[in-house]
């Protein structure tokens, strides 16, 4: 009877979907043929050839030209997904693992190391601002304070990007670059409503004064849904968000060759956590994200570039359990410049050096007994040397001192061959470093003896305090090393279909991993009561290879017809004794996706996509086993979009997960209790664009 309940409930939307899929296709019939409108199925593929991309070396260059494997997700690409959240976009590129843990919570990972929502070996930015929360090591994604309607494109490093980017950047390095002033794209408003409650908004406007000197691009965007539902007896609880988005980017053009940036944006809001049982009682967080940035540009004749930047990132979050109230905060200050210099010896040079300086400020009421702090210094220089028109070699050092350990170098060689425009082969060896976090090194968390259990403590009461457990870090720690072997094919074949596939091969020594330095002891009572006195700590005993394979695929089968495949395999080995075991299962070992978008030259699109995950295994520290079967989750999206005189109308409506409801992704693991389940969902939208 329930499933039939369900199946009810959706048959309606799914009667609206096809419904509408016949209407928007007799409606692109009936327009004229000037009523055509250029979409992303226009461009010729070679054009991906040359996307210009700046997260490899921080200077605009060719995807060709890079000594990393990137992976770009468009504008386009994200509103053809159909996708909600930033992480639901990452699933668009290969090697990205991503997982739903709740409502408001994700994990995010890449190239393997999976520590739930802590994942720590990735680094994320906004407009090269770094995002990475200093406290727990990983992202708050529900907390960046960037609506995907800003984003111009994701730029996805996948490998190593110490040598520019310094710590964290271990296995992949993420930049969410937004949309500026001097963007030429159109003011427009979004709207959107779907299951679950969900209600959301987006308006956009550009703004350039006279003679073009001052450009701004301001965004509002709100947001309200009732996020994921788990059964309670009769009764639903859900653990919903209210969070609303503000940012503004101006750029005063000084003259030709200098510009000034000024970046600010806001997020704050309300996301909520549902009740679990009678001892957790779930809890409203009231959180707040800013970015404030500067940034002069230098242009030279020469060629020579120059940048000076500053940023300061704000985020502040107060949980309320129950009416017991934590607080967390971390404030970063930032401020780092790099000069390029083109030069002619024995070829073409492009010598770049530069470096920073940060201080970072963390508070957790829950982890830390004290605020804490850690400064960040490095300096660094990389050549890309074009020896001939088809074989550039990139060489990097970077030098840095974050103030909790001693400091590292960080270093690249890549090996860059384009024998044929079409074809290109990329080899490279690097290393990078992830430092401990104030987690790792300052974790002070005690749980007292209840009342009931002191009888059992030996020789109680005790001369000092004892606790039933502690948790305790290790300011001895040292940086996490990884040192990565990559070798990469680039491909465009029959003018229609870019290929590329990439094999990297990774040691990581002295891997951060939880330890129990004293196991504490149990009482021989029917039950067995422990352990008691237990304390953990923080070591560096961890070792591990990795071998990760990642392939995609873009094909343009005919103007109309786009096919979008990838997939990755990730193999991981650990070889220290002192490790998290479960670092080898945590993540699956096969992923990947498959896409299909259907474009109309009168305007019709349809967009479906399937993303397959291998099954795995999560296991907290003391904690539950949950296995995860491998599962296909299905995405789809009908639109019109219809040209009027004064802009562009796009209608659509979408569906996601919509082959098994009620699937479970990831468990929550500050609550030992099953995952929450992902339902299906359906929303439409209706979008307009000013001309």
């Amino acid at each position: 009877m329930i499933l039939l309940n369900r199946r009810l409930k959706s048959f309606p939307i799914l009667t609206i979907l096809i419904a509408c899929s016949f209407f928007f296709a007799g409606q692109s019939l009936a327009l004229d043929d000037e009523e055509q409108f250029e979409d992303f199925s226009e461009l010729d593929l070679n054009d991906m050839l040359d996307v210009t991309v700046v997260s490899a070396s921080k200077i605009e260059q060719s995807l060709r030209d890079s000594a990393n494997a990137i992976y770009v997700i468009t504008a386009e690409d994200i509103r053809r997904s159909g996708v909600r959240s930033i992480p639901e976009a990452l699933r668009l590129a290969p090697g990205v693992f991503v997982a739903q843990i709740s409502g408001n919570k994700w994990v995010v990972t890449m190239g393997g190391f999976t520590l739930f929502e802590y994942s720590n070996k990735l680094l994320v930015l906004i407009d090269g601002v770094s995002v990475y929360n200093p406290i727990s090591g990983g992202v708050d994604w529900d907390f960046l304070p960037v609506s995907l309607e800003e984003i111009d494109r994701i730029e996805v490093i996948r490998g190593t990007g110490g040598v520019l980017y310094g710590a964290n950047a271990v296995n992949g390095v993420i930049n969410i670059i937004t949309r500026s002033g001097e963007t030429e794209s159109a003011s427009f408003v979004n709207v959107m409503a779907g299951t679950q409650n969900m209600r959301q908004m987006h308006a956009t406007t550009r703004l350039e004064s006279e003679d073009g000197a001052l450009s701004s691009r301001v965004s509002v965007s709100y947001e309200e849904d009732a996020g994921l539902g788990q059964a309670r007896g009769t009764q639903q609880v859900y653990d919903g968000q209210e969070l609303a988005t503000a940012s503004i980017r101006n750029t005063v053009k000084l003259d030709d060759s200098a510009e000034v940036h000024f970046d600010a944006r806001y997020k704050g809001g309300i996301i909520q956590r549902p009740n679990v049982d009678e001892t957790w009682r779930g809890d409203d967080s009231k959180l707040e994200s800013d970015i404030m940035r500067g940034r002069l540009d230098l242009f030279f004749d020469n060629g020579a570039q120059l940048y000076v930047q500053g940023y300061r990132w704000m985020e502040n979050v107060r949980i309320d359990r129950d009416g017991y109230e934590t607080y967390s905060a971390q404030l970063v200050y930032d401020g780092e410049a790099q000069v390029m210099v083109p030069f002619e010896l024995a070829g073409t040079h492009q010598f770049i050096f530069g470096g920073g300086y940060r201080e970072v400020y963390g508070k957790s009421e829950d982890i830390l007994d004290f605020d804490q702090d850690f400064t960040v210094g490095n300096a660094y220089m990389h050549d890309a040397w074009k020896l001939t028109d088809e074989l550039a070699l990139n060489s990097g050092v970077k030098w840095e001192h974050v103030n909790l350990v001693d400091p590292t170098w960080q270093w690249r060689g890549a090996l860059v061959y384009n024998p044929t425009p079409q074809h290109g082969i990329r080899l490279s060896v690097s290393n990078a470093y992830r430092s401990p976090t104030l987690t790792e090194t300052y974790h002070q968390v005690f749980y007292e003896i209840p009342d009931e259990l002191a009888f059992l403590i030996p020789g109680w009461p005790p001369e000092q305090d004892q606790f039933l457990a502690s948790v305790v870090g290790n300011e001895d720690l040292e940086p996490e090393q990884v040192v990565s072997y990559e070798a990469e094919y680039r491909g465009f074949w029959f003018n229609r279909v870019n290929f590329d596939v990439s094999y990297s091969y990774r040691e990581y020594t002295n891997l951060i991993t939880v330890f129990i330095a004293d196991p504490g002891f149990y009482v021989d009572l029917p039950p067995v009561i422990g352990p008691l006195s237990q304390n953990i700590t923080y070591v560096n005993d961890g070792q591990a290879i990795s071998n990760n394979v990642e392939v995609s695929m873009d094909a343009k089968v005919t103007d109309e017809l786009r096919v979008m495949l990838n997939y990755a395999h990730i193999d991981i080995r650990l070889t220290g004794d002192k490790v998290f075991k479960n670092y080898e299962e945590n993540t699956p070992r096969n992923l990947g996706r498959a896409a299909v978008s259907y474009t109309h030259p009168k305007g019709f699109m349809v967009d479906v996509s399937g993303s397959y995950m291998d099954e795995y295994t999560v296991q907290p520290v003391s904690l539950a086993t949950y296995d995860f079967n491998s599962y296909w989750r299905m995405d789809a999206r009908i639109a019109q979009k219809i040209e009027l005189n004064s802009g562009d109308l796009e209608i659509g409506v979408v569906g996601q997960n919509l082959t098994e409801e009620w699937h479970s992704e990831y468990p929550d693991v500050e609550i030992d209790t099953q995952p929450l389940p992902l339902r299906s969902a359906f929303y439409g939208y209706v979008e307009f664009r000013d001309k």
